[in-house]
This record gives C-alpha cells, structure tokens and sequence, in this order.
C-alpha cells in the first residue's frame, strides 16, 4: 500500500481528524488513530516517529463513522486497555474496545448525541474510576456534555458541564 494516498483531500467535504496515545517506556509505543481516504477508522501502531515504520490495521469494529469523524482515545495499563470513540454516520458517539485478552470488539454503542458536523469530542480515563468522554450534544449544544462511565457499575451517565 503506498502511504501517499491514505488521507482524504476533498478539503470542501472531507478533510481527516486523529487521536493519539503513547507509552512512555519501552521504546515509546505509539497507536495512532485516523479516518483513512477509505472512510474507515484505522490504527497505525509502532515505535518512534512514522518513519520507522508503523503497522496499519483498519478498525473493523468501528463501523460507519460520518465523514470527516472527531476521534479520541484512552489507554491504560501499558495499552492492555484502549478505548477509541468516534461518531457515526447517525451522530451517535460510538466506542471500540480494545483488551489485551480479547481484541477489538464493539463497546458502547450510543454513548449520546452529537450535533451533527460538530468536531467536539475528547475522551480521559482514571482507571479507579471510570473514563469520561465529552461532545457537543444535540440536548444540549451551547455547552459540552460529559459521558460517565462508571468502572464499579459499568454504567454510562450524562451531564452538561459546569463552566464558570
């Protein structure tokens, strides 16, 4: 696959975002996430800079993302854990899971709402806690929305924020 081509360039419809998280032992391991000229999520996963060399897998898991998708992504416990969330083409905040015993498997499905076109979106993870992912929500667009997942109950919750 030649890597010259594999971003969208119709910069009037259809540009591309990305996510990334790296390690910073071993080598600095890197996963970069992107949507790919082919409309899929893909992972480039390596060491070091692009240049050395990186495996690139399409997120099979991350069906139907809406063209020119944000995406965002956590990891803990040195990438046995990684969630990557993205919106699809009904403008639903979607998540794919990745564990180490499992692989890629499909994870909350409608996490919210997003305002359509909106480029908002951010995930962080305490993992005692649980993760929260923000996005500008069509209940309520004049201000970001934060999605609670709870690791004690497994349970998504919403709430707007609280900005002063």
């Amino acid at each position: 696959m030649s890597y010259e081509n594999i971003l969208p360039c119709n910069y009037d419809t259809y540009g591309s975002s990305s996510a990334a998280v790296q390690l910073t032992t071993g080598g600095n391991p890197t996963r970069v996430y992107y949507q790919n000229v082919d409309g899929r999520i893909h992972e480039l996963a390596g060491n070091g800079p692009l240049s050395s060399g990186y495996k690139d897998d399409v997120l099979a898991v991350a069906e139907n993302p809406r063209v020119n998708t944000p995406i965002a992504v956590t990891t803990w416990n040195d990438f046995q854990q990684i969630r990557v969330y993205y919106i699809n083409e009904r403008n639903e905040v979607i998540e794919a899971v990745y564990a180490s015993q499992t692989g890629w498997v499909p994870g909350a499905q409608n996490i919210g709402a997003a305002v359509p076109g909106s480029g908002l979106l951010w995930a962080v993870v305490d993992p005692a806690v649980g993760i929260r992912v923000g996005y500008q929500s069509v209940y309520a667009p004049g201000t970001i929305t934060e999605a609670l997942y709870s690791m004690s109950n497994e349970v998504w919750t919403t709430d707007n924020a609280n900005i002063y």
